[in-house]
């Protein structure tokens, strides 16, 4: 793709939602991944940039892939301050440039918030999809914000057979208005509970998404046969839970480098051998996915930046192709910094 014109394309987050779907989502993280595991993409290692002065801190991350029709780059910032709720603004706030990736003309600017809990749920769908246990009928979260949320309406999307399900947070409220808001839009009877420990008792299928420091899910808790999606802070996840699973990444490497395997790693529990493969070699046929009804299979999603340059792609084509967004030439005048 060389990108002619110099306008730069900008969206709002109202006009990414429009734009796609968590089906389509779904769809283009299949793409992704697979794309990854054929080594049709270049990412960044994810990079944190830590402000304890503001008690908040930024994850970078970046990615050029290989497109069927078209190239794609994209460079992309995602924060999370806890204290933005006292400006009237969400925790977790992004965003991202989507750019030429011959001539590294930023080509879209778009709100990263939206495509990062799509995109993450949507990941977490298809690990289910691959690694549960087909007859999943109940499930277990723990945690209510843009994590957990998306990925249980991404599993409920292509995974049939989900009856019932008990959630947890800190929040009381957030809590029932989480079971109230996926009730809405799906066939799940889903209730609250008052601890971690009752959200995943019985549970087929557990859903963490949590930014907590501490874990969350304890070893002892996990039962044989569970299927888990573990989608929040590294920190989340008790490390010895990994010791009797079959670990998938999203990625091989980010997940021994920047994933709850990391974690287990450096706590003397597993080592990088121990980590079965990513979701690309799942998808590519290259190794099975569960061997039998009684395994605890551990997906630890830590987010590669291909999920998201394949979406912000899709995005922007969408956007150009109805007419949407606002464009604006931000390069007006630089001629005048090229040499004479």
């Amino acid at each position: 793709m060389v990108v002619t014109m110099r306008e730069t394309l900008i969206l709002t987050v109202q006009e990414i939602m429009s734009l796609v779907s968590m089906k389509k989502c779904i769809e283009l993280q299949e793409k992704a991944f697979k794309a990854l595991g054929m080594g049709k993409t270049i990412n960044a290692p994810n990079s944190w940039l830590f402000v304890d002065k503001h008690h908040g801190y930024n994850k970078l991350m970046a990615c050029f892939m290989e497109g069927e029709g078209a190239d794609y780059q994209a460079v992309k910032t995602i924060s999370s301050y806890p204290n933005n709720l006292n400006h009237n603004l969400p925790t977790v706030l992004g965003c991202l440039a989507l750019v030429d990736p011959v001539t590294s003309l930023p080509i879209c600017f778009m709100d990263a918030a939206y495509i990062t809990s799509l995109r993450t749920g949507a990941g977490g769908a298809l690990a289910t999809k691959l690694l549960a246990r087909k007859n999943s009928e109940n499930v277990g979260i723990i945690g209510t914000g843009n994590t957990a949320g998306p990925t249980l309406q991404g599993i409920l999307e292509i995974f049939n057979g989900l009856k019932r399900g008990k959630v947890y947070s800190r929040s009381p409220e957030r809590r029932q208005a989480f079971c109230s808001k996926i009730s809405r839009e799906y066939s799940i009877d889903l209730k609250t509970v008052e601890s971690g420990r009752e959200a995943v008792e019985g549970a087929d299928i557990v859903i963490t998404g949590t930014t907590s420091p501490t874990p969350i899910l304890l070893d002892e808790w996990v039962e044989p046969g569970m299927h888990i999606n573990a989608m929040g802070v590294r920190t989340e996840i008790d490390p010895k839970i990994l010791k009797r699973s079959r670990i998938v990444g999203d990625s091989l490497t980010t997940a021994v480098n920047d994933g709850k395997s990391l974690m287990a790693i450096k706590a003397n529990i597993i080592s990088s051998k121990d980590v079965y493969g990513d979701l690309g070699d799942l998808l590519l046929g290259r190794k099975p996915a569960r061997e039998n009804g009684q395994e605890i299979t551990f997906f630890d999603s830590s987010g590669v930046a291909v999920q998201d340059v394949i979406v912000a792609g899709y995005v922007y084509e969408k956007a150009l192709h109805q007419g949407m967004g606002t464009k604006v030439d931000m390069f007006k005048g630089v001629e005048q910094l090229m040499n004479p």
